[in-house]
Order: structure tokens, then sequence, then C-alpha cells
């Protein structure tokens, strides 16, 4: 599909139904019309691009098995969806005794995914990945530092405890076309919340597309600081405020989900992440 894109940024003015829409809220028109984020070849090739991460995630739990320990699942499958795995154990973490077995393997997810994420900005912006290692790097180690803890208490010494995660293929078209108009959402988003708010509105764009994913916004923060619309610093920034928000989501969803043990100790692991990350944003 890649080659058949135009290779052009578009606004939502220049789409004829969307422009009638438009036109209903003359206050907002000029700087709606002015936001060409939708470029198709661009945001084809990040599904691409994101797709390709989850696929080498994919092939890898097809490859070792999906019963080969939590930790190994949680490590893999931390490379395709960290809330996937957040959700599966949490509602297995009910059916078992073996508690920190499955806290480790979410902690083990979240870590995986915050190395995913500084490997999308070294690959699109080296400059903001230079800057992410002081907040995102802070969390990975956080995030890592809570697992060893974990993985050295742990209650099944000598026993491995399993759990499958079922995936979907990324490579399946109805994941990238969400994706893909999830991300299209998300960069409009921030440049138009830029435009009314500015610095402001990027944060606030980066909290709430945080809430289901952080791919989109760490694509469209190096994006839009590579072409000079933001600083690094709010590039950076924003990128942090998603992965906060994504991460207290996977919390509730441990909270809501999971059995009581295990939920406390998730939620204290997330509290010790989100305050290094946290204290890391005033460092920046």
């Amino acid at each position: 599909m890649l080659p058949l894109l135009p290779n052009k940024a578009y606004s939502p003015a220049d789409i004829p139904i969307l422009k009638d829409i438009i036109q209903l809220f003359p206050s907002i028109y000029d700087i709606v019309a002015a936001t060409q984020a939708f470029n198709p070849f661009k945001i084809w090739l990040m599904v691409v691009f994101i797709s390709a991460i989850s696929f080498a995630g994919y092939i890898s739990i097809k490859l070792i098995g999906e019963k080969k320990g939590i930790g190994l699942t949680g490590a893999v499958g931390g490379l395709i969806s960290s809330t996937a795995v957040t959700s599966s154990l949490s509602v297995s973490s009910k059916k078992s005794k073996v508690v920190t077995a499955f806290v480790f393997g979410v902690i083990i997810a979240w870590a995986v995914m915050f190395f995913r994420v500084l490997f999308v900005t070294l690959v699109l912006n080296k400059e903001v990945f230079m800057s992410a290692i002081i907040s995102i790097g802070m969390m990975s180690l956080a995030s890592a530092g809570c697992a060893v803890y974990l993985y050295i208490n742990r209650t099944t010494k000598g026993k491995k405890t399993t759990k499958a995660v079922a995936f979907e293929s990324p490579f399946a078209l109805r994941p990238a076309l969400k994706f893909g108009a999830f991300f299209g959402l998300v960069l409009f988003m921030a440049k138009l919340l830029q435009g009314l708010f500015g610095s402001s509105g990027i944060y606030i764009a980066s909290i709430l597309s945080g809430l289901a994913d952080v791919d989109a916004i760490t694509i469209s923060m190096a994006t839009l600081n590579s072409s000079g619309e933001i600083t690094t610093t709010v590039a950076v920034t924003g990128i942090t405020l998603a992965v906060v928000s994504n991460t207290i989501v996977k919390g509730g969803i441990a909270y809501l989900f999971g059995g009581k043990e295990f939920a406390k100790k998730v939620l204290i692991c997330m509290g010790i992440i989100l305050v290094v990350g946290l204290v890391a944003v005033f460092i920046i």
C-alpha cells in the first residue's frame, strides 16, 4: 500500500465533508485549515514501522511458545502490547496464589514498553532520544529495579509458572488501520491544541492520547520536533506525560481486574515508577 499513497500533507479543510463541518465554527476555522497533519504516505510509513516492532515480538512469542514462563511472556509481550499483558495477567492473578510471579510479568512488560519508546525516538529523532533518556530512561530503570526485587522475592523458586497471553498479529489489516487512524488523529490533535493553547495544548494531547497508546504520541512528538514546530523539551515532556498517563491506565486495569494482593504490589511499583518519571520531567 505504501508506494500508492500520496506524499503530501492535507488539512481537514482539504476534505470536502470535513470542510463543511469546520465552516460551522468560524472562530477556529483558520487554525484548523492551517493544520496540515494528514500525510498519507508518512502516516502509513509509521504504521509499517510500529507494526514491524510489534511483529518481532509476535514472532518471538510464536517461536518460543506461549507458555514459557510469566517473566518471558511479559518481556516479549511488552514488545507487542504491555496493556494486553497487564489485562491478561490481572485476570489470571485472581485464580492463582502465585501473586508475585504475575506482578513480575506485568512490570517486566512495562519495562520493555519504556525501552520500546526509547528505541522509537532513537530511530526517528536522536535529539529527542538523548533528552528522553533522562525521564523515560529513569522510568525504565525504576521498573527494571522493581522487577529484579520481585524476581528475588518470588515464592515460586524452582517452579515455573506459565500463562498464555493471546495476541493478534500486528500485520493484520484491522490493527494497522486502527493505529494509522489513531496516529493521524493524535498528530492533528497535537497541532490543533498547540495552535490554540501553545505548549499546554501539546501536553493535553499527550495525556489524552496516552490513555490509549504511547506509540502514536511518541512518533508525533519526534516528528513535530524534527520539523521545528516544537522544542526538544516540549517533545520529551509530552512523551513522558503520555507514558505516565498510559502507566496509570494499566495500574487501573490491575486494580479493577486483579486480585487484591496483586493490585497492591502493582500499584506500589507504579507509584515508584511515576515518582521517578515526574521528578525526571522537572530535571529536563
